[in-house]
């Protein structure tokens, strides 16, 4: 059985009130998309509006359409070359091409658009003794004339027309049928004029066109005489003012002794030159201090005179080493020769101390001149770096005067930019009136039309029957915004949120015709047609009572409805006949007893029922009635039965007997009165293992389904679905699209 949390169902229903209050068109955040077959049903639905709205709609724009006087339309094709007359800027001379500008191209519409131009070409051409233009000149149509014939009291006021407010509304009317735009992605301008006349149109157009290209050769020669004149005067103004600007920077240069060499500062020069030596200096002392302490450090160190000399790279200790290294020789020899004490060998010897003395001599020598090299160099760079000192203290007493020097020549040169920019304009303007061209002309002039631009009766017919058409779906789209209705097991689960288990054929009143009696309603005629599409739908019903998702066998099912009048105690009873038919053992309980309509379906009198079961004054056996058209058991209402206060059905004796009922009968079908009409229905859906709540299609408003479920989750979740009763497949974009299918499909297997 398919079971709902109180809880998830408050959720639906709270969305489904919010959603009532919204807009029609706002559609929902879970809402699911319209599909093809809601929009083909929703036009059978509205059709006939449709097809009204579609006919009084195109009748009446093709009528206008056909009625409207034919007119004419010239065009004229003007070229725009955006040569702008920039008297004063520094651009491009009045007669060299500029880049084409779409802003420029703008404007020459606007002119060719303005009203003095409109006005220029009406006086030309002397419209205002045109009828078309003049509506003083018009003849009156009939139906004014038979309005007048009609009216006698509306006379026309004899007083004169004011001249400027004719010529205004002429100008207007002009205007407003004329029609000035840019071709495309090119810089041609269309002016199109649309009159009565082709003659007329033709004329107007190229009268536009060539007023405008005057009108711009006056401007252009115009500006040109104003412009030499002022140029003139302003060049010599900026003349002086370059003059003195200039004279100013070279006065202060000299005050100042800002002098300057091949455009360079003198004072900068010289730091450049004093710093290179300074460099130059330091690097040379550099290098002999490197020397003297190297050298110091090998004495110090006891180096050989050997790697001394090397350092020293000096060729007197080198030849000295030379002749020590022959008497080392000789001394060798000789003592090996004589022995060490020979005289020969005492004397090379002493020969030898006389060497070794002069070697280091020589190195003392060396070194105290690296010295005094090194501080003749090191002299030479403390006087450098004061001279640097010096003159970077005259550049920084310079540089303050060079903020002002360089505010002098900047006005200067910005002076002098200014004189040349102008001094070109001067010379360019002054030949403008050379110029035989202007930045315009046409390139196409208007012929006289051969056919009319309107009414274009194909395309006005079409646009009528098409507005006809979209006024007409648009109608039926506003309309169904307010169909507040369950059409389709779609609906019920996408309004209600709960499933339709069954979709519930409606028999019409002309399949009574051969039954008789009490069985002249759905009730009866299940018995009857038993292969019809109707009491498959009650077969389908009890399957999925039989057969639902439960963890317990659904033995008490509860049939209720939202309101009354939905068809509920016919179809209790329709599904209690079907499953008696199917050799299940059912019983029907009638808990309406405030309408009794089940005695009045089967024809029962009962002068005991179900009131007399629950007070204890009767066995409920000994009230059980047999249906007398099914083997069906049924408890009904005695007939006498009128309305009691007390709460019979929240007694122990209710639930005693629907678990006598339940371990007797197959199926106990409590046949309960509606929801929101009466409260005890919510106590007697306690009692039952299913709920199934009867909706009638194409009547049933889904909230009123939603509150009555909300009332019932409250004291039950065994809610099963919603059975759509009085289904109409044929009716045309009102029944589920698979309904519809489905009983179409099926039509063979059934026989009514």
């Amino acid at each position: 059985m398919n079971q709902h949390h109180p809880s998830q169902f408050n959720d639906k229903f709270g969305h489904l009130m919010h959603a009532s209050n919204a807009q029609p068109n706002a559609p929902e955040e879970n809402e699911e998309l319209i599909s093809v077959a809601d929009i083909f049903a929703l036009i059978a639905r509205r059709l006939k509006v449709i097809l009204s709205v579609f006919i009084v709609v195109s009748a009446i724009g093709i009528a206008i359409t056909m009625t409207q006087i034919p007119k004419y339309t010239a065009t004229s094709l003007l070229m725009i070359s955006p040569n702008q007359d920039n008297v004063v800027s520094d651009t491009q001379s009045l007669s060299g091409n500029i880049a084409p500008n779409d802003t420029f191209v703008n404007s020459e519409i606007e002119v060719l658009k303005s009203p003095a131009l409109t006005r220029r070409m009406v006086e030309e051409l002397n419209l205002i003794d045109e009828p078309e233009w003049n509506p003083l000149l018009r003849t009156p149509s009939a139906i004014r004339q038979m309005i007048s014939s009609v009216l006698p009291t509306s006379k026309e006021t004899n007083s004169p027309v004011n001249s400027d407010d004719l010529l205004n509304s002429i100008v207007s009317a002009v205007q407003n049928a004329t029609s000035i735009s840019l071709k495309g992605k090119t810089y041609v301008i269309e002016v199109a004029v649309t009159s009565e006349s082709p003659e007329m149109a033709a004329k107007i157009s190229n009268a536009l066109a060539n007023l405008y290209l005057g009108t711009k050769m006056e401007t252009q020669f115009a500006s040109a005489d104003n412009a030499n004149v002022w140029l003139s005067d302003r060049l010599e103004q900026l003349k002086q003012e370059l003059q003195i600007k200039e004279a100013a920077v070279q006065v202060f240069r000299a005050d100042k002794g800002l002098l300057t060499a091949e455009g360079v500062s003198l004072v900068e020069t010289q730091i450049a030159d004093v710093q290179s030596a300074v460099v130059s200096s330091r690097a040379e002392y550099a290098e002999k201090m490197a020397r003297y302490e190297q050298v110091v450090e090998l004495i110090n160190s006891g180096g050989s005179a050997d790697s001394i000399a090397g350092v020293l790279n000096s060729t007197v200790i080198r030849d000295l080493r030379v002749k020590e290294t022959d008497i080392i020789q000789r001394q060798a020899e000789l003592e090996n020769q004589f022995g060490p004490l020979y005289p020969a060998v005492e004397k090379v010897k002493k020969e030898r101390e006389d060497l070794n003395a002069q070697i280091r001599a020589e190195i003392s020598r060396i070194a105290s001149n690296l010295k005094n090299e090194a501080d003749v160099v090191r002299t030479r760079l403390n006087t450098l770096e004061s001279n640097l000192q010096s003159v970077r203290k005259n550049l920084i007493s310079n540089n303050k005067e060079l903020v002002r020097l360089n505010e002098l020549e900047t006005d200067a040169k910005a002076a002098r930019v200014v004189y040349e920019s102008f001094l070109t304009r001067f010379h360019e303007v002054s030949q403008q009136g050379e110029l035989s061209s202007i930045d315009a002309k046409i390139v196409s002039a208007a012929q006289r039309p051969r056919t009319p631009s309107s009414p274009n009766i194909k395309l006005g017919s079409a646009l009528s029957l098409f507005m006809g058409l979209g006024l007409g779906l648009g109608l039926a789209f506003f309309l169904e915004q307010f169909r507040n209705v369950l059409s389709s097991p779609e609906d019920v689960e996408r309004l209600i949120g709960y499933p339709a288990i069954v979709s519930i054929p409606v028999v019409q009143k002309k399949d009574f015709k051969s039954l008789r009696g009490v069985n002249r309603n759905p009730a009866g005629y299940v018995l009857t047609k038993q292969m019809s599409a109707y009491a498959e739908a009650l077969r389908v019903l009890r399957t999925s009572v039989k057969y639902s998702a439960s963890s317990s066998p659904n033995k008490v099912v509860a049939m209720t409805s939202a309101l009354p009048g939905e068809g509920k105690t016919t179809t209790s009873l329709a599904l209690a006949r079907i499953a008696a038919s199917s050799e299940q053992k059912t019983i029907i309980v009638d808990c309406d007893i405030r309408r009794q309509s089940m005695n009045e379906l089967m024809g029962l009198t009962p002068s005991n029922g179900l009131l007399e079961v629950l007070s204890n004054q009767a066995e409920w056996k000994s009230v059980v009635v047999k249906d007398p058209q099914s083997d069906v058991d049924v408890i009904p209402v005695a007939s006498y039965t009128h309305f009691t206060p007390r709460d019979l059905f929240g007694t122990q004796a209710m639930e005693e007997l629907v678990q006598s009922l339940s371990q007797e009968y197959d199926l106990v079908i409590l046949d309960c009165a509606p929801v929101l009409a009466v409260a005890e229905t919510r106590v007697i859906v306690t009692y039952a293992d299913a709920v199934i709540i009867v909706a009638q299609w194409g009547k049933t408003n889904p909230k009123a389904v939603a509150s009555a479920i909300h009332q019932l989750s409250s004291t039950t979740s065994n809610i099963l679905g919603i059975a759509l009763n009085k289904v109409d497949p044929k009716a045309p974009g009102k029944s589920s699209y698979y309904d519809s299918l489905y009983y179409k499909g099926s039509k063979k297997y059934y026989h009514s």
